[in-house]
């Protein structure tokens, strides 16, 4: 997703920035010194009952034992995101600022910058030892020991092109190995094209193996997780490396390591939350299944089992739900769920909707579920078990936007509010009703237990059971006769943009913000007052030079949104002769594309994403580079 989309967590990779002076409340040392001054301070305190809270509160970092410890401030410069507890409990990581990550030692407060201080993109823990995985700016992937400064680049990077190298990556189950999403740039025939795949790699450096390669320029396999037996990696499919199509959601693969070819399994939005490994070692996932942005519509909770495809509905056709979790036994799930929000398109009417969100329990065999919470005055969210499975943490939103943690029972007692406040609070209702909570506290619910027991969920013989299989291209309806739009709004204070080795021109919002590459594609945004990045408009160059639009469909229609097509219709766009798409990503809710040949020859799609009105006035001003005019009056 980003912070609105994986696009985005990725990009901010390849940014530098400077190394200012920061502010932590414990004294700046070096990796070595940060384990030895632990070491000289530490007492033989008990664990906390029910594990340590990490937290982001006015920008700064707090720790506090639960159920009732109390709240220790970390951090002191207000700039603080992201913390992350290391398996033992001992070190915590966290964001300073937009690209630094800091290690602290959660006992002395020691604290040291990873990289020397410079940019860090992605980070992650083992899941069994306290070592971190990070991306380098330019797109290498290093492991860090906690403590000891030791650092060891396992793949290279590219030489810090945007959006190449080591783009996401995710730890094994037994911390011995490490997937990665890997985008190289090869020299095609006329331009340079990325050619992107799916690797692992041994945490100690050997045996890097390629598993999936996607070829140029067709589709991004985005990498969700792996499967928690090891066997297999998940990943999402998006089409053209458009942010804007993967927004409504994509299909989910499974790629077994064992050389098999991958399997289609649902259609999900490519939330992180939303794909959910069972905790012990098996083959069943709990996914958040459907199309379309909005999580107040349209979202089902399953599980599924990966290799076969077998999927059972765990929620009433009623709810809508989000964020589920596995009590660590794996016999029930916690989950967010709330009634479907029809005609619903966003602002106050999608606040008041996820008002009603509650967190509710369901038994993965007999499928009886019941909601755990019911306050009118709060909008419930990410559910995370307690290791014994008698308490669950969330998070909460009142109607005035202020964030808040809560502790409840799983025996039904009233919730008990943990942390008083959240902040920065999530801007508005989220993107489109997700919140991306992780950036706001993370829980250590105590060192990793050996998986001793596993449990697979049971199929009644009458439930019934769906079984997965890819989707099978659709044959596209064209309509012959072109068809006009209503007048677009009009735009306000613009600025053009030019693409000069495409040859074309158009007036785009002055607070638009546009990042890619001329003649290759480009990401126009807009940010909100929190600083993430919405995605307005994607521009995405198809491939060789194609001369005519029937050519053009063609090449459509081989390629990677061959599957997805569903429609063809001729319509004009600015001064262009153009068709529009109608796609169906991931099964999910139909997509609009425009596809226009340029003055160069090249094919080229734009892909709207949000605020539909305005991204038509925006292609309405479509002309070739050098034309002053504007096709219409701003």
């Amino acid at each position: 997703m980003l912070k609105k989309s994986f696009l985005f967590l990725a990009l901010f990779t390849y940014f530098l920035l400077g190394c200012g002076t920061f502010n932590v409340s414990g004294r700046l040392v070096r990796p070595d010194e940060a384990t030895a001054t632990a070491q000289a301070v530490r007492s033989p305190t008990p664990e906390p009952e029910l594990g340590r809270l990490a937290y982001v509160q006015g920008g700064d970092v707090w720790a506090k034992d639960l159920p009732d410890g109390q709240p220790r401030r970390l951090t002191s410069d207000g700039r603080n995101r992201e913390p992350r507890w290391s398996p033992s409990g001992r070190w915590l990581a966290f964001r300073k600022g937009d690209y630094q990550v800091w290690v602290m030692r959660a006992d002395s407060g020691a604290a040291y910058p990873l990289n020397q201080g410079g940019t860090v993109g992605a980070f992650v823990w083992s899941p069994t030892e306290d070592r971190l995985a990070y991306v380098a700016p330019d797109g290498a992937l290093v492991v860090a020991s906690a403590g000891d400064g030791k650092e060891q680049q396992l793949v290279p990077g590219t030489g810090g092109q945007p959006y190449t190298g080591v783009v996401r990556f995710a730890w094994s189950p037994d911390g011995e190995w490490l997937a990665y999403e890997y985008i190289a740039v090869e020299q095609g025939a006329e331009q340079p094209m990325r050619r992107a795949g799916l690797w692992r790699i041994r945490a100690d450096g050997r045996e890097a193996t390629q598993l999936l390669d996607a070829g140029t320029e067709t589709y991004e396999p985005i990498l969700a997780g792996w499967v928690s037996d090891g066997s297999a990696l998940l990943y999402w499919e998006d089409p053209m490396y458009s942010a804007s199509l993967l927004a409504d959601g994509a299909m989910l693969w499974r790629l077994p390591l064992d050389g098999g070819p991958p399997q289609s399994l649902v259609a999900t939005l490519a939330y992180e939350d939303f794909v959910v490994p069972h905790p012990l070692g098996t083959d069943w996932i709990a996914v958040v299944a459907g199309g379309g942005r909005e999580s107040w519509l349209g979202k089902q909770l399953y599980i599924v089992r990966v290799t076969t495809g077998e999927q059972i509905l765990l929620s009433p056709p009623d709810q809508v739900v989000a964020s589920p979790a596995w009590l660590p036994d794996g016999r029930r799930l916690a989950y967010v769920a709330m009634p479907a929000a029809e005609g619903v398109a966003g602002g106050e009417p999608a606040r008041q909707a996820l008002m009603q969100r509650r967190i509710w329990l369901v038994d993965v065999e007999s499928r009886q579920r019941h909601p755990l919470t019911d306050d009118p005055a709060y909008r419930d969210e990410r559910p995370l078990w307690s290791a014994d499975g008698s308490h669950i943490l969330f998070a909460r939103l009142d109607g005035q936007g202020r964030a808040s943690l809560w502790l409840v029972s799983t025996e039904g007692d009233e919730p008990v509010r943990v942390v008083d406040e959240l902040t920065p609070a999530p801007e508005g209702s989220g993107y489109y009703g997700h919140v991306e909570w992780d950036n706001l506290f993370d829980w250590w619910t105590g060192p990793p237990q050996p998986k001793e027991t596993v449990h697979v969920p049971h199929v009644p013989p009458p439930a019934p059971v769906v079984t997965a299989s890819p989707s099978a291209p659709a044959t596209p309806t064209v309509v012959l006769s072109p068809t006009s739009t209503p007048p677009p709004p009009t735009l306000g204070p613009t600025r053009p943009y030019t693409d000069a080795a495409l040859g074309i021109a158009l007036d785009v919002p002055a607070d638009w913000e546009v990042e890619g590459v001329s003649g290759a594609e480009a990401h126009f945004t807009v940010r909100d007052q929190a600083g993430n990045p919405s995605v307005m408009l994607d521009l995405l160059v198809l491939g060789p030079e194609s001369r005519t639009l029937d050519r053009a469909l063609a090449e459509v229609e081989r390629g990677a949104w061959g599957r997805y097509l569903r429609a063809v219709e001729p319509v004009r766009l600015g001064a262009f002769e153009a068709l529009r798409l109608t796609l169906t990503p991931g099964e999910g809710r139909p997509t609009t594309a425009w596809l226009v040949v340029t003055p160069s020859g090249r094919a080229v799609a734009f892909v709207p994403g949000e605020d539909a009105a305005r991204v038509a006035a925006v292609l309405s001003t479509l002309r070739p580079a050098g034309d002053g005019s504007s096709p219409v009056q701003q």
